[in-house]
């Protein structure tokens, strides 16, 4: 059975997504100090009017330093799950193209944990990290193969991490690894207004944001997951837990 995922969350990417895209790369260039060859980048998923530009940005810087046929695509889980979530079989729509499942390698990594994994599409049409990345996927790299992981944030995102660049290096197809999480959430709407408002609650929220920054750039994917459980600046941290051991 094929499945075709459409598109679900349009309010994350409003008006023409193309024309979007080129506004938030106008004048932009890649840092010059970057690798020759990038395999992997974390990216935002607030919302294109509030995230977009990094996110496109950031992606941009990809896609100038890898040439992938596989992009490996590690999702926040907001609903809850019990298992992590593949969408194992046929396409994920945006409205920058039509996106084709990686079906062997999700069987693959189904095959090395049944027990981690649910091939579990009802749960990626009610998640909305992967679906604000998606078009942008579509955009800078049209004819690529994509694998949608929903990471639920447990130990066993490292054990994913391991298996997922094990299973690529022996698929000897190149791969490219994205990772998308917001930080801090923080205002009335969370419930949380423990600095107050105005720019003393922003310095607090960079402050509490720049410990998971640390992490990551220090690839400490043995913390991310205590980090993002006591001070809540991570809603993806099993994706970015996932990345970081294929990152070491």
């Amino acid at each position: 059975m094929q499945f075709i995922r459409e598109p679900q969350a349009v309010e994350f990417y409003p008006g023409d997504c193309r024309q979007q895209l080129f506004a938030f790369l106008k004048k932009y260039s890649p840092p010059t100090e970057l690798p020759e060859t990038l395999t992997g980048a974390v990216v935002p998923h607030a919302g294109w009017k509030f995230s977009g530009k990094v996110a496109a940005r950031t992606l941009q810087a990809l896609a100038e330093h890898s040439n992938p046929e596989i992009c490996v695509l590690l999702g926040a889980d907001h609903i809850g799950l019990k298992k992590h979530a593949l969408f194992p079989k046929g396409a994920w729509k945006t409205p920058l193209g039509e996106l084709p499942i990686a079906e062997d390698l999700a069987a693959k990594l189904y095959e090395a944990h049944p027990r981690l994994f649910e091939n579990d599409t009802q749960a990626h049409e009610m998640e909305h990290s992967i679906e604000v990345i998606a078009p942008m996927i579509a955009y800078f790299w049209p004819k690529i193969s994509i694998l949608p992981i929903i990471v639920v944030p447990n130990n066993s995102a490292f054990e994913i991490g391991k298996t997922l660049d094990r299973l690529v290096k022996e698929s000897g197809k190149s791969a490219i690894f994205v990772a998308t999480t917001d930080l801090t959430h923080y205002g009335r709407f969370y419930g949380r207004l423990n600095a107050g408002t105005g720019e003393k609650a922003l310095d607090w929220v960079q402050r509490n944001d720049q410990k998971m920054i640390e992490c990551l750039c220090d690839i400490k994917d043995n913390e991310i997951l205590k980090e993002a459980a006591e001070n809540e600046n991570a809603c993806g941290a099993g994706a970015l837990t996932t990345l970081c051991a294929i990152s070491k």
